[in-house]
């Protein structure tokens, strides 16, 4: 199922409200006003329906049908949205690890998706990009649009495409080789020098299972900074001790942890 919760404000939740109930093996959501109309709409992917969708909403929490984007994304596993061309709609992309691929979907503007762009295809001297587990939006190169990283979880890899501003995106650039089967990725200034760092959390036996690499503003990386050794199966990113700078929540084997930005903590 698709479900959504009412905060009353302080932090209390109601009853669930269902999007879906006949969409089986949800393996990704994300909220976008995905037609236009100033309200967040719910984009999904489900594995065992290789299917890519929507649900409108109409402004009050109300979801309506299922609007399909594709049912041929093999094992359809995560869904973001953004801007991916430069026409002011949030396009959809998603990544299926059925056959390893990363595409997009051009948006036009109105909520109706076109026909999938790959993004990105293994070479044999590039990195792995198999099993594709995490995607994230965001501009790594200070040009003004999205770029795209992409975790591949049995590769070991965390790459990022630079995008041009039309949606063709170069070959993949690897931030990361050494966290084993990262499962998520976040961006963030970790070091205060205005540009976005990259967090890669892993979930696989061999140390690190979080660190964080350094952008030099035009999306070069340096080498890993070490957070945690043990695995670490996701992450959020906030200030959570209110001191200005970016804190992170993550989990590691059933257990919340809380790391804290300071120099005691965080390699420089």
């Amino acid at each position: 199922d698709v479900v959504w919760y009412a905060n009353d404000g302080t932090g209390v939740f109601g009853a669930a409200h269902v999007v879906s109930a006949d969409l089986p093996g949800v393996a990704s959501v994300y909220a976008a006003d995905l037609d236009g109309d100033g309200h967040l709409d719910l984009l999904v992917a489900s594995a065992l329906d290789d299917t890519v969708a929507w649900y409108p909403n109409d402004g009050s929490g109300g979801f309506g049908a299922q609007q399909m984007i594709t049912d041929q994304a093999n094992r359809a596993w995560f869904v973001v949205a953004g801007d991916i061309d430069g026409d002011g709609d949030a396009d959809a992309v998603a990544a299926s690890s059925g056959d390893d691929s990363v595409a997009w979907f051009p948006n036009d503007g109105s909520g109706a998706f076109g026909e999938p762009r790959l993004v990105g295809e293994s070479t044999p001297d590039g990195p792995r990009l198999v099993s594709p587990v995490a995607l994230h939006l965001v501009d790594l190169d200070g040009d003004g649009d999205l770029d795209l990283i992409r975790a591949s979880g049995s590769g070991h890899t965390v790459s990022w495409y630079p995008n041009p501003g039309d949606g063709e995106f170069e070959a993949a650039r690897v931030i990361s080789d050494g966290v084993q089967s990262p499962v998520a990725v976040d961006t963030a200034d970790v070091d205060g020098d205005g540009d976005l760092d990259v967090l890669v959390a892993g979930n696989g036996w061999a140390e690190p299972g979080l660190a964080w690499y350094s952008n030099d503003g035009q999306g070069t990386f340096g080498p890993a900074q070490v957070i945690a050794g043990r695995a670490i199966a996701a992450l959020s990113l906030a200030d959570l001790d209110g001191d200005g700078d970016i804190d992170i929540a993550g989990t590691s084997s059933f257990v919340l942890e809380v790391f804290l930005n300071a120099p005691a903590c965080w390699p420089e």
